[in-house]
């Protein structure tokens, strides 16, 4: 499954670095987080599985919970969003393309029990970057946020 794992990270990878590249003041949104942040898993997964290591399956179902969040949040809000070009690879198929590998590549089998709670923590820590990064840089309005003259809401920033 090396290859799979190597052909998820550059697409996740390259749809995130590709839209965001020029948008870079907007890098600390969770979409271009966590499609980043797959992308980098799936590549260290990936040269573990060509070198005969074990990745712990958890790992996948917390990408895969993380980028269904995004995909949700998308879709609930889908008035707000661009589903064209990359935004489509981040919002939808990104998001589909991982849960897909979880449910056929991942084992959770050998995930101990405690463990199965484990998905919370990445959107958890999420909303506490999103509050700190909030309070910090007093970013409390959404209407205010465009991308290339997109409507740019991030639910879990405004909160701060």
């Amino acid at each position: 499954m090396s290859v799979a794992q190597l052909g998820i990270d550059l697409l996740l990878t390259a749809s995130a670095l590709a839209l965001y590249w020029q948008y870079l003041r907007f890098m600390y949104e969770l979409t271009f987080m966590s499609n980043f942040l797959a992308g980098i898993f799936f590549l260290a997964a990936g040269i573990y599985t060509l070198l005969g290591r074990r990745v712990p399956q958890v790992w996948y179902l917390c990408f895969a919970v993380l980028l269904i969040l995004v995909m949700g949040t998308c879709l609930m809000f889908s008035g707000n969003f661009s589903f064209s070009g990359a935004f489509l690879l981040l919002y939808l198929i990104d998001p589909l393309l991982v849960t897909v590998y979880f449910f056929l590549a991942a084992d959770m089998r050998e995930v101990p029990l405690k463990w199965v709670t484990a998905p919370v923590l990445m959107p958890g820590a999420y909303l506490a970057f999103a509050l700190v990064f909030g309070a910090v840089t007093k970013t409390t309005s959404i209407s205010s946020w465009t991308m290339g003259g997109w409507a740019r809401p991030t639910p879990l920033v405004s909160f701060s």
